[in-house]
């Protein structure tokens, strides 16, 4: 499981070699203490959760992202 849902934080070691390891290598999935977060919400992470930069979403798509323009007040 990935992610700060309800407090926790997505990696924690205090070992800084381990937790680089972990961040390079766990996969995201979702567990369910994600139970209740909108499948729009789901998207916007892993989106801008993918390890390599040129296929990540920018930061004007993700200002785009449906997520952001449907809980945002302009």
């Amino acid at each position: 499981m990935l992610g700060r849902v309800r407090g926790r934080l997505p990696f924690n070691d205090s070992n800084p070699k381990e937790m680089l390891n972990m961040i390079l290598n766990t996969e995201i999935g979702y567990d369910d203490s994600w139970t209740g977060v909108s499948s729009d919400c789901r998207d916007f992470v892993k989106k801008l959760l993918v390890r390599n930069a040129k296929q990540r979403m920018s930061a004007d798509e993700a200002l785009n992202h449906i997520w952001i323009t449907k809980n945002t007040k302009v």
